[in-house]
């Protein structure tokens, strides 16, 4: 059984605690304890990066006539529920050009946008480019080129000479921010500094749960927000 639980500690230090004989660090004061020696954990922890969101760049290039399509397609294979995201322009008379083609696709992902669709990214055009900017650099990334991107853009000109190529900048995801704390659930009560360092732990600890693996214990990870003193010493006394 696996379980993903959540720690902020913005101001205890780590400490230890004896316990029947046995040996627990105090992640949070007393409120969480880790069995010494029972966690899987890195050398280091991941300092704070702001984040820079990713872009997929869809050019138009070649000739366009009225009656033809473009399409556009934006996918997040990863998500729990997939998530596919289609809009098709078709060439009016009048608006053939590459930079009306492009002007086009932007307004039907503005328009999706403000009815209420999850703004994955924004979308803006100039000149024949329309440019996907991601949302949030908290979740799925957006942009680069190749395989393993968790957000997809693909885009296809229906055209006998009008030609739509994707490409783009992957986004470098954020850690350690409010935000990405916030994106984990935790209550913003608890979240009081404007940067945090992360520790993502692997512990094995016992429970008294009907569903246990063959060693008896469930595995648990737990992602912990402290200061780079804190985490450094939460290292340390694992």
């Amino acid at each position: 059984m696996r379980d993903f639980i959540t720690v902020v500690n913005a101001a205890t230090a780590i400490s230890t605690s004896v316990i029947g004989g046995v040996s627990y660090v105090n992640l949070n004061g007393t409120k969480f304890q880790v069995e010494k020696g029972q966690v899987d954990f890195p050398a280091t922890a991941t300092a704070t990066v702001a984040g820079v969101a990713g872009t997929a760049i869809v050019t138009m290039t070649g000739t366009f006539v009225a009656g033809e399509q473009v399409r556009l397609t934006l996918s997040l294979p990863n998500s729990t529920q997939r998530i596919n995201k289609s809009y098709v322009h078709t060439v009016l008379t009048g608006g053939t050009s590459v930079t009306a083609v492009a002007a086009a696709l932007a307004a039907l992902v503005t328009a999706d946008i403000a009815a209420g669709l999850p703004a994955v990214a924004t979308a803006t055009s100039a000149l024949g480019v329309l440019t996907l900017t991601q949302s949030s650099t908290t979740g799925a990334v957006i942009g680069g080129t190749g395989a393993g991107y968790p957000v997809n853009v693909v885009a296809y000109a229906d055209s006998a000479a009008g030609v739509a190529t994707v490409t783009g900048t992957a986004t470098t995801q954020s850690e350690g921010t409010p935000a990405d704390l916030l994106a984990a659930g935790v209550d913003p009560a608890d979240i009081t500094l404007a940067s945090y360092s992360t520790v993502l732990l692997k512990a094995k600890i016992d429970a008294a749960i009907p569903f246990i693996d063959s060693e008896g214990k469930t595995v648990k990870e737990i992602k912990f927000y402290s200061t780079p003193a804190i985490t450094a010493a939460l290292i340390a006394a694992l």
